[in-house]
């Protein structure tokens, strides 16, 4: 099965669409926690999707490798994204795990079928017990908005259907036939993910590229760097491009919250990844 648009998606993309008619771009709060279970809560700016192409599903933003929030999900990958759209009063939670893409590191994708029929068993137990009227989706499915416990810390293999860019390529361009249909899923290799990782740096401005070159983020500033964050923004420190910094971050999404606030009747509809497979569970629920 190639991958698909989750059912939540052309609500938020035309979200994130009206928002970009008026404002330069799209912010929204990301939560972890950190080593130590304190939780942490910062404004990020959303990136797009992974390989520009909304099919993955999966969402990005970019960060400073030497960071707090870099070092936080490398630790425990578990996250919560909200966005909030003004115009079309909308509210997106996404909840599942993180992963980067560094200059030494990207991604890992796993395709354990074994783990999958597990958790597809698991998955037929919650539908049967969220067939009782009056449960909360929550109550009925415990691990709604978590992400695998042993998918913790975002160096670990992640088991979720990502097409390599190629192969989504070549289907895009010839007619899907049973025989394509049938072809195994090959994930992305590693010069795909660094190519990802070069296309979201080019993307960046020049003042934002600057910013990677700057001393450790949080470090306390001195005379030496305050000459050196001078010179940064002049242009002429004669340092290296900050690219080794440069973080891009995937946000695999596993759980959906979407609000709409329509100022009468308001609308709550929730939607659970089925973990590998490209199939999502949805509800409707009470706001």
């Amino acid at each position: 099965m190639f991958a698909s648009l989750a059912p939540w998606n052309s609500e938020f993309s035309s979200a994130v669409a009206a928002e970009l008619e008026s404002e330069p771009f799209v912010t929204f709060s990301l939560a972890n926690v950190d080593r130590n279970g304190l939780p942490h809560t910062r404004t990020c700016v959303y990136r797009g999707f992974l390989f520009d192409d909304a099919k993955t599903n999966i969402l990005l933003f970019t960060c400073d490798k030497r960071s707090s929030k870099y070092k936080d999900l490398i630790a425990n990958a578990n996250f919560e994204a909200c966005f909030y759209f003004h115009k079309l009063h909308k509210q997106f939670r996404f909840s599942g795990a993180a992963r980067v893409i560094t200059d030494d590191q990207y991604p890992i994708i796993s395709f354990n079928k074994a783990k999958l029929a597990m958790k597809l068993q698991e998955q037929n137990v919650n539908q049967e017990n969220g067939n009782k009227e009056d449960g909360l989706v929550v109550e009925q499915e415990p691990d709604f908005y978590s992400s695998r416990i042993d998918e913790v810390g975002a160096t670990e293999p992640i088991t979720y259907r990502v097409l390599s860019p190629s192969q989504s390529q070549a289907m895009n361009y010839s007619s899907t036939s049973l025989a394509d249909l049938n072809k195994p899923t090959i994930p992305p290799t590693e010069a795909e993910w660094k190519a990802e990782r070069q296309r979201c740096w080019n993307a960046l401005s020049r003042s934002l590229k600057r910013s990677f070159k700057r001393p450790a983020p949080g470090t306390q500033v001195t005379e030496e760097k305050y000459k050196l964050l001078d010179s940064i923004n002049r242009g002429v420190d004669g340092t290296s491009s900050g690219q080794e910094n440069f973080v891009v971050v995937c946000l695999f999404v596993k759980a959906v919250d979407l609000v709409e606030l329509t100022g009468g009747v308001d609308r709550r509809y929730l939607y659970k990844k089925s973990y590998d497979i490209d199939a999502w569970k949805e509800y409707e629920v009470c706001p």
